[in-house]
């Protein structure tokens, strides 16, 4: 096979017990009766992510298993492939030419499986996870048969790059209910997120051909005999069609390789409850990227087997491995490959960018460090690339067992002696010195760029958000950034396909009422990557806005109610969205009321929440005239010591403010207010410590009573009411003088205040501790004055106006 830096794949250590594994072909059978389905939680037939199934027409379904777990995965993002079973039978098998022996590749694969023979999956998907394939069907078709040349499989390129595995371990037969569900769960999970999970199965024992259906009990747990792949799941399969009648509803749906003919249409149920199944180790294809992912891969271990690396409770261990490589391109050191077996091992990525470990981690740079959070293999992407600069680099990794009790295992791999790899494992021993290993390769595995790429940094979408009805498609649009990225493939993937899917090219298909998500992401960095929202809805969508008015003039503290209606009338609902131009000018709420601020022009706006739709009022606001009629306000009158001087703060931290205003000579006006609030113009706050006392004078004496004079409240500002809030909410009052004033009258307001947010630095300014409005206008002093200035200043004159 051509390789573009590393090698054929390999083993497992299942292997050496295949030789004796049995792969079934079977003549087609009956198909599943249609109707006898019942709902399913998740089947990717419905969604179109799905590849025809395939009739093996030899002992090979290790092979269509893994191409079908392939195949299925990319098709959940939108890919359909057709990939070779056959090509993964003449890599492995050790008599491929004819002559046992002959295949270099079968001799790295601990002498492989007999041609067209039953074997394990293991070895196909090593050889994926070392780009040896997947190969295209039309490059190695299943009609080539008998012993061929190595070159006829040699010089074949992968069509994609395997860049992550997943294996979830076989489990005690004897396993509560309980402990099954949670595996249950688990498998429902990763074929959810990755659409495939490898199984090794027994097949025609438990089988119930009516129901397509397996449940193998305790009592009835034998060899495996053949190998599927699990696409879905139906949580409401009767367990009454099984032949043994398990504990409860529930069934995964498993995709075969015996023509569409056989069972389902080439599908069969196996039950949640199936002993079988606790018996197999599943395998999870996580990643695939593109064949131009990365420049090179470096790699020295193939598959599992000898004795594995113990990392002790409370210990680290430290391995390595070192490569050798040409100078003639520069590279990057982008990202590492690593291997597990057990769940949460704890890791730390050191690297040597020239030359080979000597002692201890000298050399080394720390790159990356966290937690491998999975059985199997993952490709981590180094946040900050390292450049290669040296004929021979080093990759450090040092290991920490999570479990502080038992500890963990590392995987080993025999070390290969046909020349396939430039590379070799070290072991960081107590003395600090590394042992250069001679019988066994480690999983560190090295992925480089060229250093003259252009990496892309972020993906621009023309849309984040859809809105599509049933069975409507939508061509996607994204970018990379930088525009000069060296790669700009961009590729796409539903995360919920059952509501949306999506092409490679980017057609979004909407399948059902609901929402999704799309991701668009770099091909060549598929951690680049942006979201798209999918709405879909069985209606159409509003078209039209028409409020009930396009003009509207509006009087002086007045106020009016627009209503929105939308079109077509059968549109799927929407909240509406009211907003205002100028809000100094006319405020609006969600429900369409208008309120006055100030005479002017503003826009009132209805949009629907996408903001697609929009419909808008002209609004104009008139003022009203003022009338001859006016008052003057003094000095403040400080009541401490009743000087009429200006306020001046000398402990603004503590002191409680008592002052005095006076409203006087308010003659022969109609509708007379004045209004005070606790905010001053520039966002000073002061807190009232009781209610404002209210005083009325003739022009010699204090008068008892005033008919028709009222004192309103207000919480926010805005809205007044005669009811008294709690005192520490007053913001402000106006004092209503309705009657029409037939002789000259005083208004006194006394005030005791306490300073909110005036601090030490203030002290000793001239503060306007007060708004007067008369209707919605603010009077500042005749003389000039900072209200929250920083010079004092005599406060001497506020006119207020009264309106008609």
């Amino acid at each position: 096979m051509k390789k573009k830096n590393s090698t054929l794949v390999h083993s497992h250590k299942r292997y050496l017990l295949a030789i004796l594994f049995i792969c079934l072909v079977f003549s087609p059978q009956k198909t599943f009766a249609e109707g006898n389905e019942l709902p399913q939680k998740y089947d990717p037939r419905e969604t179109g992510h799905v590849t025809p199934v395939k009739a093996q027409t030899r002992g090979i379904c290790w092979s269509y298993a893994v191409t079908s777990a392939l195949e299925s995965h990319l098709a959940k993002n939108g890919e359909q492939h057709d990939f070779s079973a056959n090509y993964f039978n003449y890599l492995i098998a050790r008599n491929a030419t004819g002559t046992v022996g002959e295949n270099p590749y079968s001799t790295v694969i601990s002498n492989g499986g007999g041609l067209d023979a039953g074997f394990a999956s293991g070895p196909a998907l090593d050889a994926t996870l070392d780009w040896s394939g997947p190969v295209n069907e039309t490059d190695f078709p299943n009609t080539i048969t008998g012993g061929q040349p190595v070159s006829k499989w040699q010089n074949l390129n992968a069509e994609k790059h395997v860049q992550g595995l997943v294996t979830l371990p076989k489990v005690s037969l004897d396993i509560s209910q309980e402990e099954n569900n949670q595996r249950v769960k688990t498998i429902k999970d990763y074929v959810y997120r990755y659409g495939n999970a490898i199984q090794d199965n027994l097949m025609f024992r438990g089988y119930e051909t009516r129901y397509s259906s397996q449940y193998i009990p305790k009592d009835r747990v034998g060899s495996v005999n053949h190998v599927t792949t699990i696409v879905g799941w139906d949580d409401s399969f009767s367990k009454e069609r099984f032949v043994y009648t398990p504990s409860q509803d529930g069934a995964f749906i498993v995709k075969n390789s015996w023509g569409s003919n056989w069972g389902d249409q080439g599908y069969f149920y196996i039950s949640y409850d199936d002993f079988q199944l606790k018996k197999s180790e599943i395998d999870i294809i996580t990643s695939v990227e593109n064949k131009n992912n990365y420049y090179k891969k470096y790699n020295v271990a193939y598959f599992t087997a000898g004795q594995l690396v113990p990392v002790f409770p409370n210990k680290e261990r430290t391995l390595a491995t070192s490569y050798s490589r040409t100078l003639d391109t520069p590279e990057q050191l982008s990202a590492v490959s690593l291997k597990t077996l057990t769940n949460d091992m704890n890791y730390e990525i050191y690297v040597m960018p020239n030359g080979k470990p000597l002692k201890n981690l000298e050399g080394f740079t720390k790159i990356q460090e966290g937690t491998k959070k999975e059985v199997g293999t993952e490709t981590i992407r180094l946040k900050k690339p390292v450049a290669l600069t040296g004929e021979d680099f080093s990759i450090a990794v040092v290991y920490r067992s999570s479990d502080k009790k038992n500890g963990q295992n590392l995987p080993v791999s025999p070390k290969e002696k046909i020349g396939l790899n430039k590379g070799s494992s070290y072991s960081l021993e107590n003395n600090g010195k590394w042992s250069e290993e001679t019988f066994r390769s480690f999983f560190i595995s090295g992925f480089t760029e060229r250093t003259s790429e252009i990496q892309p940094t972020s993906v621009t979408v023309q849309k984040n958000k859809l809105s599509l009805l049933v069975g409507d498609k939508e061509q996607l649009s994204a970018t990379l950034t930088p525009k000069n990225t060296t790669d700009p493939s961009i590729g796409f993937r539903s995360l919920n396909p059952e509501f949306a899917t999506v092409d490679s090219s980017g057609v979004v298909n909407a399948a059902r009422a609901g929402k999704a998500k799309i991701e668009a992401f770099s091909t060549r960095n598929p951690g680049i990557k942006t979201e798209i929202d999918v709405t879909i809805n069985d209606l159409p969508m509003i078209q039209e806005i028409q409020l009930s008015q396009t003009t509207l003039v509006l009087e002086e503290r007045k106020k009016a109610t627009l209503t929105a209606e939308t079109f077509p009338k059968n549109a799927a609902p929407q909240k509406i969205i009211w907003s205002t131009s100028n809000p100094l000018i006319a405020t609006v709420t969600q429900t369409g009321e208008i309120t006055w601020k100030q005479a002017g022009q503003a826009l009132i706006t209805a949009s629907t929440e996408n903001g697609s739709v929009k419909a808008s009022c002209t609004l104009t606001t008139n003022s009203a005239p003022y009338s001859n009629g006016h008052t003057s306000i003094g000095w403040a009158t400080d009541l401490r010591d009743n000087s009429r001087n200006p306020l001046y703060i000398t402990n603004p931290a503590k002191e409680t403010i008592y002052f005095q205003y006076g409203a006087g000579f308010m003659n022969d006006t109609k509708d007379n207010w004045v209004e005070f609030h606790l905010t001053t113009p520039q966002g000073k706050t002061f807190s009232a410590m009781d209610y404002p006392e209210i005083s009325w004078f003739n022009t010699t004496n204090m008068i008892d009573s005033i008919t028709g004079a009222t004192i309103e409240y207000t919480k926010d500002g805005e809205n007044f009411s005669s009811e008294k809030p709690a005192i520490q909410e007053l913001e402000g009052f106006r004092v209503f003088y309705s009657p029409e004033v037939t002789s000259n009258l005083r208004l006194f307001v006394n005030l005791k205040l306490k300073v909110q947010d005036l601090k030490e630095e203030d002290k000793g300014k001239s503060i306007l501790p007060i708004q007067l409005k008369s209707g919605y206008d603010l009077y500042r002093p005749t003389t000039k004055v900072i209200a929250d200035g920083t010079n004092p200043s005599i406060i001497k004159t506020f006119n207020v106006h009264f309106t008609k």
